[in-house]
């Protein structure tokens, strides 16, 4: 039966799996193919975006990013875990103003 695991933040406290702070080692979720990762936040304009690798993760660099859901001030976006990217680690970030630097960002091991 698929899940759905949640990834960012609600009213300033950390859901399920929060997007990385930068000063957290955070444990990395992992899904199975037909889960949903449901990314969310309140209160800041942000978006999704899907990293190519860890190269682009690590740096936060969007240029090959695909979006998943468009910016917006608050977000529920759903993205459907495919079976392509089994036993992979899948990489996402927020493009808007430095957010990635800032720690905006996830990394999800598909099993």
């Amino acid at each position: 039966m698929p899940r759905v695991v949640v990834v960012g933040l609600n009213a300033g406290r950390s859901s399920v799996n929060p997007w990385s702070s930068g000063l957290l080692a955070l444990k990395m979720p992992s899904v199975r193919p037909g889960d949903f990762l449901l990314f969310r936040w309140f209160g800041q304009m942000r978006d999704v975006q899907q990293f190519p690798n860890q190269q682009a993760y690590d740096i936060c660099d969007f240029t090959r990013a695909d979006p998943v859901g468009p910016r917006r001030f608050f977000g529920l976006d759903l993205y459907l875990v495919r079976k392509a990217e089994r036993g992979k680690t899948l990489y996402f970030g927020s493009s808007v103003k430095k957010e990635c630097e800032k720690g905006v960002k996830a990394q999800v091991y598909v099993r």
